[in-house]
């Protein structure tokens, strides 16, 4: 059996928005696509402590906090997309320039929170991909 070509952030947007894809949520690792499971309850309760601490610092810089997964991209030839916990903005929001609305551009803080489920292999490959991407 041929290996399947990587997808592209297109390809891969089309794909992963497919009916049948609804209720399940995907990265894009070097162009194939990796399913991510949903997170539990003591997860978001993290992510809300997290979100809180910078907030107040951030929006007296004009800044956002981009958060729920907003894909981001890590990689291009082949593509890579992550999907975040929580980004840092410390500028007025401007559209990505991209049609499908990921952020494009280095997030100043990028937050992932770990809980006891996550695989210590997947996380170590995201923190070298958020750290070669800039």
């Amino acid at each position: 059996m041929a290996a399947r070509a990587p997808l592209t952030l297109g390809e891969f947007h089309n794909w992963a928005s497919r009916p049948e894809f609804e209720d399940r949520y995907f990265e894009l690792d070097e162009g194939v696509p990796v399913e991510v499971p949903l997170q539990g309850e003591r997860h978001g309760l993290a992510c809300s402590i997290a979100i809180f601490r910078p907030t107040n610092y951030v929006l007296s810089r004009n800044g956002y906090i981009a958060c729920n997964n907003c894909g981001l991209i890590v990689g291009r030839n082949p593509d890579s997309l992550l999907g975040p916990d929580l980004m840092v903005f410390l500028d007025i929001y401007t559209p990505s320039e991209n049609p499908w609305d990921y952020v494009s551009r280095v997030p100043p803080l990028v937050v992932e929170v770990v809980t006891s489920e996550d695989h210590t292999n997947r996380f170590a490959r995201r923190i070298q991909q958020y750290s070669n991407f800039g």
